[in-house]
């Protein structure tokens, strides 16, 4: 069992043996509120050679959707949001149920899944790679934890 601080260091060691140069960073999160409200968003970090591009994205979602459906559409939000750039892509999702559908072959949200299966493919044939790295929730890591 690790403690949160020693999770923290993992995951920042992780996120920084990452090639940041040729891969986008891109952090999706779903949220479901007490009363059913719904809403996911996305933060894009694009570190090139000579720049550092942060974009946050934030949707509403409908009304009593599950988690694992706002997690999934934060990483669909996601791959349309890098699907026009340049590089690698390696996202960070601290869904294991959203990362567990996109592998799944009779996932439970088959559409959003297809969806975002079908944008991995169309960045696969433009040449680029995509990666999915699950990261814990809740502790502290400020991107993945909001702003």
């Amino acid at each position: 069992m690790y403690s949160v601080v020693d999770l923290k260091k993992i995951v920042e060691n992780n996120v920084n043996n990452i090639d940041n140069e040729r891969t986008a960073h891109v952090y999706c999160d779903g949220s479901i509120m007490e009363d059913g409200k719904a809403g996911c968003g996305v933060l894009v970090i694009d570190s090139g050679k000579d720049m550092n591009v942060e974009s946050e994205y934030i949707y509403r979602m409908a009304d009593n959707v599950s988690s694992t459906q706002a997690e999934l559409c934060a990483i669909l939000f996601g791959l349309r949001e890098v699907r026009d750039g340049m590089g690698d892509v390696c996202f960070f999702v601290d869904s294991q149920s959203a990362l567990e559908s996109l592998n799944s072959k009779n996932p439970v949200y088959e559409e959003v899944v297809n969806q975002c299966k079908g944008l991995i493919e169309e960045l696969k044939e433009n040449g680029r790679n995509t990666k999915f790295m699950w990261i814990p929730s809740h502790i502290g890591f400020i991107n993945n934890e909001g702003r």
